[in-house]
């Protein structure tokens, strides 16, 4: 009996020193919300977006893409989506280089389509488990199919940061903020920040609230300003 006890105890020693298994290297997130208003004047709301990840070594590769579309009494009012791709590469502690290419359009503010590239540098400021807080500072290229105007290229400089706060086990809280500065045309330039509220319901779903703001100094056409509210569920994988 002696002898069997020794045997169990020592399996029970090994199964608890067994390392836990390394996390998948691919993170998938997406979230959806859908918003409809029964009254006078009908209206309908749907955004989604998709952030996909997969680390390999010092490399990051990522895929995103988002939608969001508004209408009323089946007129759209409001009509924006992004998509595209970018790599990572950390050189050094802290320090990373970027290449990436999205497309986005929102023909409410008077453009059909935007095709960008860029490069640049980011750096994470501050990271440790509850904050985490990075800048980036880069070159972008810009080719845009004005609404009635045709093609416009344009080179911009730009710089963007952001943080994520984890002020508890199951809320955090993000904001981010990106300007471009037009190198080709005076008083074109373009501003854009969110911030985020995300509630964990388990491990693999949220609720998150978000606002956008985004900001054009000389819009194509409307208003240049251009502020969403969303609220999504987030699935998590």
């Amino acid at each position: 009996m002696v002898l069997l006890l020794i045997a169990l105890a020592s399996l029970i020693g090994m199964h608890n020193t067994t390392p836990n298994p390394a996390p998948l290297p691919l993170h998938i997130e997406l979230d959806a919300g859908v918003l409809a208003v029964r009254g006078k004047n009908n209206t309908q709301s749907l955004n989604s977006n998709l952030d996909v990840q997969y680390d390999f070594g010092r490399n990051t590769l990522k895929v995103a893409g988002d939608f969001l579309n508004s209408s009323t009494e089946g007129v759209d009012s409001a009509l924006h989506w992004t998509a595209g791709a970018r790599y990572e590469n950390e050189f050094i502690p802290a320090s990373r280089v970027y290449l990436d290419y999205y497309s986005e359009a929102d023909p409410f503010i008077g453009y059909v389509q935007r095709n960008n590239e860029g490069l640049g540098y980011q750096y994470a400021i501050h990271k440790d488990s509850t904050v985490f807080w990075w800048a980036e500072l880069g070159y972008l290229h810009s080719d845009t199919n004005i609404v009635r105007q045709g093609d416009v290229y344009e080179n911009k400089a730009r710089f963007a940061s952001g943080a994520t706060w984890r002020f508890d086990k199951t809320w955090s809280l993000d904001g981010g903020l990106e300007y471009l500065f037009n190198l080709t045309y005076a008083n074109e330039d373009l501003m854009s920040y969110e911030f985020a509220l995300t509630n964990l319901i388990n491990s693999k779903f949220a609720i998150r609230t978000a606002y956008i703001m985004r900001h054009m100094e000389n819009p194509y056409q409307g208003s240049s300003y251009q502020g969403t509210t969303t609220l999504s569920l987030v699935a998590t994988f």
